[in-house]
């Protein structure tokens, strides 16, 4: 039922960047990944600072400002 409700959603996601010339063969993938980096880029540049901290798990992304994300575990 999953599967039935969310497929479309799952395929697009899957396919990002692409679109029916990118199928058709009539342009390159090299053109559809460059898309679907701008795609992401401009996500990242939407969300730029998102700090998840608890007990567990510390998340920081700083992609705007150039800087890697980063994924840090409590030191145990």
């Amino acid at each position: 039922m999953y599967v039935a409700r969310n497929g479309l959603r799952m395929l697009r996601h899957t396919f990002r960047g692409t679109t029916l010339r990118t199928w058709l063969g009539l342009e390159s993938q090299r053109d559809a990944f460059r898309r679907y980096k701008a795609i992401r880029r401009a996500e990242r540049e939407f969300f730029p600072d998102v700090k998840v901290g608890g007990p567990g798990l510390t998340i920081r992304s700083q992609a705007s400002a150039g800087k890697s994300s980063e994924l840090a575990a409590p030191q145990t």
